[in-house]
């Protein structure tokens, strides 16, 4: 058995890891092992990684001196409408990207955004009909998941689909 199609030809470190979660999960929640279906590697090597001192200190997630008054730069940026928009913003704003292309792109997003206030209002409206499809995903895959979890999959799918279009018109 080989985990070279999931990118860890050249990542003994990474083939460890993925070697111990198994053994683990065969150990310890044996049928949870059929549930594992795919590997992905991840890599910080086009993000600045901030260890925690210097997040607090960029006060990135708590505010105020002792991390319990004051707005953060999260709270003050996040006018997300989504869990996952939330969720995206929190990791870019913990690791940010070193690439300038990859940052000038990001501007150019919310400049077109600031300034198309029509578009914006007809995407905001959009994704206001958009729950948290990530973890309901998950949930279906877990085989967990709820009618209402369904239904709120399907709304969100075709307000994403919707999304979509509006963009590839314009």
């Amino acid at each position: 058995v080989t985990l070279e199609p999931f990118g860890c030809a050249n990542l003994p470190l990474a083939i460890k890891a993925a070697g111990a979660i198994v053994e683990y999960l065969a150990q310890t929640q044996r049928g949870s092992l059929g549930e594992l279906g795919s590997l992905n590697t991840y890599s910080t090597s086009g993000v600045m990684t901030l260890d925690s001192q210097t997040r607090r200190n960029l006060e990135l997630f708590q505010g105020g001196r002792w991390a319990n008054e004051g707005p953060s730069l999260l709270s003050t940026l996040d006018l997300t409408r989504t869990p996952m928009g939330g969720r995206l913003l929190r990791r870019w704003l913990g690791q940010p990207l070193l690439d300038v292309g990859g940052l000038s792109r990001r501007q150019d997003a919310v400049e077109f955004f600031h300034d198309a206030l029509v578009t914006r209002e007809r995407a905001l409206s959009q994704l206001s009909r958009i729950g948290d499809m990530e973890r309901a995903l998950n949930r279906v895959r877990l085989g967990a998941a709820a009618p209402r979890e369904v239904v709120g999959l399907k709304a969100g799918l075709q307000a994403a689909a919707e999304l979509l279009g509006f963009f590839q018109q314009g």
